[in-house]
């Protein structure tokens, strides 16, 4: 079974940044909840019911961060001396260096 997910981009891209990460944090706060909640949950029905629910939220949340992250990165980037953006930049792993020198 899978919910169906219906987002107005035309109302959610026209909304200020700040609405747009007010909206990301109420959708944090319920999937918070839900998480919460479906570690309590007994029957089969019900916690397929709110794991879909989880899921589909999940996404929603993705959809809203990546209209920020649009958003954003019209307002500044920060890029990495070897060109790569800051934001999508993974850190090395234990005991491997950084690509970049701390002080600038």
């Amino acid at each position: 079974m899978s919910y169906l997910l219906t987002i107005n981009e035309e109302v959610v891209s026209s909304l200020p940044l700040t609405e747009l990460m007010a909206l990301a944090n109420l959708i944090e706060v319920e999937l918070s909840g839900y998480h919460d909640l479906l570690k309590t949950l007994k029957g089969v029905k019900a916690k397929a019911h709110y794991q879909e629910l989880f899921d589909t939220l999940a996404v929603a949340n993705e959809i809203v961060q990546n209209y920020i992250d649009k958003r954003r990165e019209s307002y500044f980037t920060i890029q990495l001396p070897s060109g790569e953006n800051a934001f999508e930049h993974y850190p090395a792993e234990e005991g491997e260096e950084f690509p970049f020198s701390a002080t600038a």
